[in-house]
């Protein structure tokens, strides 16, 4: 599951963004708690769609999945 993404409602984003501390990123925020190593939940949100994905924190840059999301969406 690392690297792919899902659509989720924003019910779930918010959810998620009030569990625990979060880091701001390009989009949204990542979950503070790793899953392993430097794996960790990231959502944001790319126009009115909500998505959430397992990324590598030291080598996934958020502004790179918005882009790819966004030019999926047209």
């Amino acid at each position: 599951m690392l690297g792919k993404f899902w659509q989720i409602d924003n019910k779930i984003y918010d959810e998620f963004l009030n569990l625990l501390p979060s880091i701001c990123c390009a989009g949204g925020f990542r979950l503070c708690e790793r899953l392993t190593g430097e794996i960790a939940a990231t959502y944001l949100k790319v126009g009115p769609h909500y998505w959430c994905a397992l990324t590598d924190l030291s080598s996934t840059k958020p502004e790179k999945m918005v882009a790819l999301i966004a030019r999926q969406l047209v």
